[in-house]
């Protein structure tokens, strides 16, 4: 007996030394993707947090008082861990793949703390693996190059182990810093925006909701003998009514657009709207990013998609329907996730919200719950069975998490000229614009931002008002900026565009085929104009702010 704990042990150790391994070498292909194809792959959504965090060093405010934001505040937001390396470093672009590096390791902490939670320490690190494994181009946007989801996803795992710690406690002495901390986050976190409150405050309200009614076995009546648990849940729910209030306060600035409008599609529109989250499902899993069958990436994608049928469907109705076995724990993420779904599914099905990346917080709990079922299943499962999951995990999913790492780790980011539908960073522009000596000018907002940053601030381009249309035959640049009102208040400093910001010449650059959009006195004068590529960029002696143009 003796002799087979310790085979048992030993067989335990050897597969949390391979799954280490694996997750280690997750680690260096996305650092690499990270520090190598950030700049390849740079666009001006990109380039916010760092020109945010400028703003906040020029302002020694956590809101500067001249920051125009988009539909929400940046208030826990990568800009955050930007600042420190800002202000030591003063380059921009490194700054921002030090903030990404650093922010992707405190999510692998916090997920592998969730995680041993509901699994054993080896599904934790299989859970990890898969977390950091990019699967598609969206996921290597949106939590490693714009990183914006990752940022969500963290606070979503920080506030859900705040949220376990905080039930747990039996005495006001463990219970007070918990309820501190997690008061704190649920009222900064509300403060965000709707995202934020859709796809993490709310699922998590619903999860607590179920782990309240598990503890009186669904009786109402029993329930309000729990009046600890009761007024842990009510304080719980106090913050989120204050994070919303401060969230509307702070509305009321006028910094923002306002609250980002949840339309209501039209009945016509409700197939194809469905059709598109079915799609964006499969584009998260990086379904459809081959051009042929039969290519390398080709043969990948059909493995993505089995498993973007495992995780995603297969996964969560299993665990649906053995739910009364689950532990509370487990129960609690069931029920979050749930939430998660429905709160994604109608605002993309139901409302006029399409973009695929909506889908991201999604497919992170389809990583937990299949962390989860794997462990489940195969305990009581026949031999048959177990012997499947044992060669499954090793012969199937892992290899796959280690391909796809590979091929987006080590990918020609320099080939992407379009990188998640916007125009990337011209290298080639930006040294001509250095040759010629221009220091300052405007163009449209995915022509602007980026270039400050990838400059390191030679050459500083800020935005000015657009139409900007998803098709660019709807594109129209219209670029009068002679007063700070006619730039476009969106996720940029009004400081911008004031008068003595920037003394000496200035230049605006557009498209080619959009000159005849602007005003003749544009034309009239401009001292040089030049051409690169589909860019025509009209030099002046002054910059817009101060010209006094009849």
């Amino acid at each position: 007996m003796r002799r087979k704990k310790e085979a048992i042990r030993e067989k335990k150790d050897q597969k949390f030394w391979f799954l280490a391994s694996c997750l280690a070498f997750s680690v260096i292909c996305v650092l690499a993707a990270i520090f190598r194809g950030t700049l390849h792959t740079f666009h001006s959504d990109d380039a916010i947090a760092v020109l945010l965090a400028r703003e906040q060093l020029h302002s020694g405010w956590l809101i500067p008082p001249d920051w125009s934001y988009a539909y929400e505040y940046w208030i826990l937001s990568l800009n955050l861990l930007v600042l420190p390396f800002l202000k030591l470093t003063g380059q921009m672009l490194l700054s921002r793949q030090l903030a990404v590096m650093v922010q992707f390791f405190l999510l692998q902490i916090v997920f592998y703390r969730f995680l041993k939670r509901l699994v054993s320490r080896n599904g934790a690190l299989l859970g990890c693996i898969f977390l950091t494994a990019p699967l598609s181009f969206i996921q290597m946007e949106h939590f490693y190059f714009q990183a914006t989801y990752a940022t969500t996803i963290l606070w979503s795992f920080v506030i859900l182990l705040l949220l376990f710690a905080f039930l747990e406690r039996k005495t006001l002495k463990s219970e007070l810093p918990c309820a501190i901390a997690l008061g704190a986050l649920i009222i900064a976190l509300g403060c965000g925006g709707t995202r934020t409150l859709g796809t993490v405050l709310l699922p998590a309200a619903a999860g607590m909701g179920i782990v309240v009614l598990m503890e009186c076995d669904y009786r109402i009546p029993a329930l309000l003998q729990k009046r600890r648990l009761l007024v842990k849940a009510g304080f719980v729910g106090l913050a989120m009514v204050l994070g919303i209030l401060a969230g509307n306060r702070l509305l009321a600035l006028g910094q923002t657009q306002g609250s980002q409008a949840m339309v209501i599609c039209k009945t016509s529109d409700f197939f194809s709207n469905f059709a598109a989250f079915f799609t964006s499902f499969l584009q998260v899993y990086g379904c459809f990013e081959a051009e042929t069958l039969m290519s390398a990436t080709g043969i990948l994608g059909v493995l993505k998609l089995l498993l973007a049928v495992f995780c995603g469907m297969v996964v969560p109705v299993s665990l649906l329907a053995v739910f009364g076995k689950l532990t509370k724990a487990q129960k609690f993420y069931v029920g979050y996730s749930v939430c998660v779904f429905l709160v994604i599914f109608y605002m993309m099905v139901f409302c006029e919200l399409k973009n695929a990346y909506y889908f991201l917080p999604v497919y992170v709990n389809n990583v937990v719950l299949t962390c989860m079922f794997i462990e489940y299943f195969r305990e009581p499962a026949a031999k048959t069975f177990q012997k499947i999951l044992d060669l499954a995990v090793p012969g199937f999913l892992i290899p796959l998490a280690l391909l796809s790492c590979v091929v987006y780790g080590k990918y020609n980011y320099a080939s992407v000229e379009r990188w998640a539908g916007f125009d990337t960073v011209d290298l080639g522009l930006m040294e001509f614009l250095k040759q010629e000596g221009l220091e300052f000018g405007y163009s449209d907002f995915f022509n602007a931002q980026c270039y400050t940053v990838a400059s390191n601030g030679a050459v500083e381009i800020v935005s000015v008002n657009e139409e900007y249309g998803w098709n660019e035959e709807e594109e129209r640049f219209v670029a009068y900026v002679r007063h700070p009102s006619h730039a476009r208040q969106w996720l940029s400093s009004k400081r911008w565009y004031q008068e003595g910001y920037h003394d000496g010449g200035s230049f605006v650059m557009t498209r080619t085929e959009f000159l005849n959009e602007l005003s003749s006195a544009f034309l009239e004068n401009a001292v040089r104009t030049l051409t690169y590529g589909k860019y025509t960029i009209l030099v002046y002696e002054e910059s817009m702010a101060n010209c006094r143009w009849e």
